[in-house]
C-alpha cells in the first residue's frame, strides 16, 4: 500500500543509483550506468506499490535529475 512518505531505506536505495545516473553521464561510465538503471527499474517493478505516482512517473521516464528532486523534496 502506497503512501506519501517514502520510507527512509528505499528513499536511500533509490537514491544511490540516482546519483551514480546523474554522476556517470559525465564520466562516460557505462558499466556503473547499466548497473544502476537495472537497479531503479528492479525498484520500480518490484516496489511500485511502496513509491508516489510521481516518482514512478519520474523513473519511468528516466527523468533522474526529476526523481532526485522529489526525494529530497519529501525527505525521503
Amino acid at each position: 500500500m502506497r503512501n506519501d512518505k517514502l520510507d527512509p531505506l528505499l528513499a536511500k536505495a533509490i537514491t544511490k543509483p540516482l546519483m551514480v545516473m546523474l554522476s556517470g553521464v559525465s564520466d562516460s561510465n557505462t558499466g556503473a550506468l547499466v548497473i544502476a538503471m537495472e537497479s531503479l527499474d528492479g525498484i520500480l517493478s518490484e516496489r511500485r506499490d511502496q513509491l508516489h505516482p510521481q516518482l514512478c512517473h519520474f523513473l519511468e521516464n528516466r527523468s533522474y535529475q526529476k526523481a532526485l528532486h522529489f526525494i529530497e523534496k519529501t525527505d525521503g
